[in-house]
């Protein structure tokens, strides 16, 4: 049996091993189950129009076998789906690397290094939007690749690479960025790279064109649809969250991004928040850590930059660009795992440039690091999930949890309602309605509710500070919420505090002013 097949063998074990285990999944893949389980096929919001009916029709499979059974089950027929587009993004990669390399060694460890890359780990072993979606478009890039030189299926091949990047954007908007690595699979001595081109345009044409379509048929104004289809949020407070127009911040963006798609960090907040965290004594091994695991991801980067230079693969280094375009653009999220679900296609193709020992060292290295990242997320999730069931069974439905975020840990199990600050001020598409629509969750939180429940303590007071000013919500204070911790009563679950009566009827008091 080949190395590279080795290879691919274990690294569908570790994603296989790691989807079973979880517990606790992504929340971008759990916002989805409502409508998931609801009696209609849903379409989603443009960056990821077909998700919701994809997962759907699946998890409707799933059920019809007799599989699926609620919730949970739910979940974990999403986790399969995670699963087996990672094995697929895995195979089609290996074509690749087959058609671009003679060496098996060479080939098994440029693979080990793409499957060992941070987005591939955590992602392909839980729930989101992107993971299907680069499943499809590593398949057609991968076909096209190793047709390439066959005057008779090239052509075909490379069209179909056109349509399956197409169909996997609809899917996933920010895949739409494979296009350009269209380049590395087409020859302008079997293909036309011109009609390849005008076939790119009409397919990003056509998929804008439907998503902006879609808004418009679900009622969204004309303008506001294509404002998001081209800026990714629907609310423009929101969307203006994500960048900041500074030479700065797209610099540590391009510096600091990239080499997260290799080696993930723990809690990573940006590079101040990393620098401050090495001066406390609470958060300086966390610091620490962070700085070692980043300037790991530097030197493999550097070394796969530098292989490209020497090698002259001036093709590889500007498809990686192109990837590279999504967290400079929205610099404010660029270490979002999400956005680098391709990056180890251009991982794999420029470690073939390098010594094999190097690679297998710089992938085991990498192994280890986002393995046990993985692990620990798997280990902390199965804990939070069992003290989350036993919490939650002294909740009621007329319980309320107030977060500072987007919604309470395992939305699913949660009996009660939520009133959730930046999940209803950064959702919609007029802020005047999220902003009239979280006065009134905070009202009835507070007022109508026999007991509040919250993760978020007067310690966050001046992030919801921030928060506030951002949105321009100035209704209530939302500061003068938060609970002070000596004066809240504890949970089963750490870092969860249930307001005093006493508490509740005073923030009641300050909603209703």
């Amino acid at each position: 049996m080949s190395r590279d097949l080795l290879v691919i063998l274990a690294l569908a074990s570790v994603i296989i091993a790691a989807g079973s285990l979880r517990r606790d999944f992504l929340g971008d893949g759990v916002r989805h189950l409502p409508a998931i389980l609801s009696s209609r096929i849903p379409t989603g919001e443009p960056r990821w129009l077909l998700f919701p009916a994809l997962a759907t029709l699946w998890v409707r499979l799933m059920s019809g076998m007799g599989l699926v059974a609620g919730e949970e089950s739910a979940l974990r027929a999403l986790v399969v789906l995670s699963v087996a587009s990672g094995i697929l993004f895995l195979v089609s990669v290996r074509a690749w690397l087959r058609a671009e390399c003679t060496d098996d060694g060479r080939r098994a460890a440029a693979l080990l290094l793409a499957g060992s890359c941070a987005p591939f780990l955590i992602l392909f072993s839980d729930i989101a939007e992107p993971q299907v979606a680069a499943g499809i478009a590593a398949a057609g890039l991968a076909w096209a690749r190793v047709s390439r030189d066959e005057v008779r299926r090239a052509p075909a091949a490379a069209f179909f690479a056109v349509a399956a990047i197409a169909i996997a954007s609809l899917i996933y908007q920010g895949i739409i960025l494979a296009f350009g690595m269209l380049p590395l699979v087409v020859s302008a001595r079997t293909v036309s790279r011109r009609r390849v081109a005008v076939a790119s345009g009409v397919a990003v044409l056509v998929v804008i064109t439907t998503l902006v379509a879609a808004q418009i048929a679900a009622g969204t104004p004309a303008a506001a649809a294509v404002t998001t289809v081209l800026g990714g949020e629907r609310n423009p407070s929101t969307r203006s969250l994500m960048a900041e127009r500074s030479p700065r911040k797209y610099l540590a963006a391009a510096l600091a991004g990239p080499p997260q798609g290799i080696v993930a960090l723990k809690d990573y907040s940006g590079l101040r928040a990393m620098v401050s965290s090495l001066r406390s004594r609470d958060t300086a091994v966390t610091g620490i850590r962070n700085v070692a695991l980043l300037l790991f991801g530097f030197a493999i980067t550097g070394v796969l930059l530098l292989g490209g230079v020497r090698d002259h693969r001036w093709d590889v280094l500007a498809a990686a660009a192109v990837l590279v375009a999504l967290p400079i653009i929205r610099n404010q999220q660029y270490a979002y795992v999400k956005f680098y679900i391709l990056w180890p296609i251009p991982v794999a193709l420029l470690a073939l440039g390098c010594r094999a020992r190097t690679i297998w060292i710089a992938a085991a290295i990498a192994l280890a690091l986002n393995g046990w990242l993985v692990s620990e997320e798997v280990r902390r999730g199965r804990d939070s999930a069992s003290g989350a069931r036993a919490a939650y069974a002294a909740a009621t439905p007329s319980t309320c949890w107030l977060t500072t975020g987007w919604a309470p840990p395992f939305p699913y199990l949660w009996p009660g309602t939520t009133a959730p600050m930046l999940g209803t001020l950064a959702t919609g598409i007029q802020p005047t309605d999220q902003r009239a629509a979280l006065t009134t969750a905070l009202r009835r939180c507070f007022c109508e509710s026999t007991s509040v429940w919250t993760n978020g303590t007067t310690r966050d007071a001046d992030v919801v500070s921030s928060l506030a000013s951002h949105f321009q919500y100035a209704s209530i204070d939302l500061a003068s919420l938060l609970i002070d911790p000596t004066e809240a009563n504890a949970t089963a679950m750490p870092g969860v505090l249930v307001y005093s009566d006493a508490a509740r009827r005073h923030a009641c008091g300050v909603a209703m002013r």
